[in-house]
């Protein structure tokens, strides 16, 4: 199967805003005090041509450096058999290249674009259409959890896969951010409506905030409530994997349909 869709993701405007930053390198460092940052209104994301390609063809096969699979790839090449899986007419979107371990990866980069290619291939088709996105042989429970939340079919495996080859095309400086409110608008597995309005995304390791606890409590007064991206960490600190789990569909729902966040 070979086909070429074209659409136009609209541009975001970010309104008018006041930032206000700590003194760092990336601001007044001989100013001791808060500054205070005007942001102009601004395109932040220009509108987007994207191209969504199918062409039928193998995938690229990831290479494990380890001596279980060289001694395998050895056995594989005496028998002359091809390490490959044979997935024709159906849809594959080989997602190996990108980081399984970091949702604002998978969401950004594998399911927006994802989701977009299989609304414009079922307009185009006239049918429901389903993408099967392939992953590593030891993907992430994340990356699991994610796909299954938002009912995205996955293949794990490190062999090619041969099938009709799903591409989504655009200028890779930006992002699909105009689109995803749109992409997203839909109720997830085990969708719980009655989530935060507010939420203060936090970090842990060394991405954290020095005085994470300060801004933490101050926003938790005003309404906030506190999540971590680092979902994997919750595990290590005692929660279960069906408290994860009920945390990455909380944040999918609250990261994903939204593409800026101002403050007034």
């Amino acid at each position: 199967m070979q086909i070429s869709l074209h659409t136009v993701v609209p541009a975001i405007h970010v309104e008018p805003a006041m930032m206000f930053a700590y003194p760092t390198c990336a601001s007044d460092v001989y100013t001791p005090k808060v500054e205070q940052i005007f942001l102009p209104e601004q395109e932040d994301v220009p509108k987007l041509l994207v191209e969504i390609k199918v062409t039928k063809k193998y995938t690229w096969e990831v290479q494990v450096a380890n001596w279980k699979w060289k001694l395998f790839e050895q056995v594989v090449k005496l028998g002359q058999h091809k390490r490959s899986l044979d997935y024709e007419g159906h849809f594959i979107f080989d997602a190996r290249g990108e980081t399984d371990k970091n949702i604002a990866h998978l969401l950004e980069n594998i399911c927006t674009p994802v989701l977009l290619a299989k609304k414009l291939l079922s307009e185009k088709l006239k049918r429901p259409v389903e993408i099967n996105v392939v992953l590593k042989e030891n993907a992430s429970n994340l990356s699991k959890d994610l796909f299954s939340t938002l009912n995205i079919p996955i293949l794990c495996t490190n062999f090619e896969v041969y099938g009709d080859v799903v591409e989504v095309i655009h200028d890779y400086s930006y992002r699909l951010y105009g689109t995803g409110a749109e992409l997203f608008n839909f109720e997830f597995k085990n969708y719980n409506s009655s989530t935060a309005e507010r939420v203060f995304i936090a970090r842990r390791g060394n991405r954290h905030l020095i005085n994470h606890h300060e801004v933490s409590k101050f926003l938790e007064e005003k309404g906030f409530v506190t999540c971590y991206f680092e979902i994997s960490q919750q595990v290590k600190n005692g929660r279960s994997h069906a408290t994860q789990k009920q945390l990455l569909r909380f944040m999918v729902l609250e990261l994903a349909t939204l593409s800026s966040i101002v403050w007034g």
